[in-house]
């Protein structure tokens, strides 16, 4: 039985952006998102919540589950592209284990916002 999750489980793939740096007009190292370098994850990626705020503004927020191979180069800092939209990775993906302790997939909460 392979410790890892199974190759045909991850049919999609996205895009993984890691921000770049530049330099402020002041000297200061800033995240620059211009200089993103970017590279293919296989995934398997679904929609677990929405919501739609319409209180003086028109916005919609939806929360996204993406299961990643566990030694995918994926960070909290990061930003995934899929299926058209551009999602931030919240927080560091979720290493789950089988039973036997091995990392079997990783898990990566994605959000997607709009408005």
């Amino acid at each position: 039985m392979s410790s890892t999750i199974p190759a045909h489980v991850l049919r999609q793939t996205v895009t993984v952006l890691r921000p770049g740096t530049t330099t402020d007009r002041y000297g200061n190292t800033t995240t620059s998102w211009a200089t993103a370098a970017r590279h293919d994850v296989a995934a398997w990626v679904e929609q677990t919540a929405a919501s739609e705020n319409t209180d003086q503004r028109d916005g919609q927020t939806a929360d996204w589950l993406a299961l990643l191979a566990p030694d995918a180069d994926v960070n909290g800092r990061d930003r995934v592209l899929f299926d058209g939209k551009t999602f931030e990775v919240i927080g560091p993906p979720t290493p789950r284990n089988t039973l036997r302790g091995k990392t079997h997939h990783l898990e990566a909460t994605l959000r997607w916002v709009e408005g």
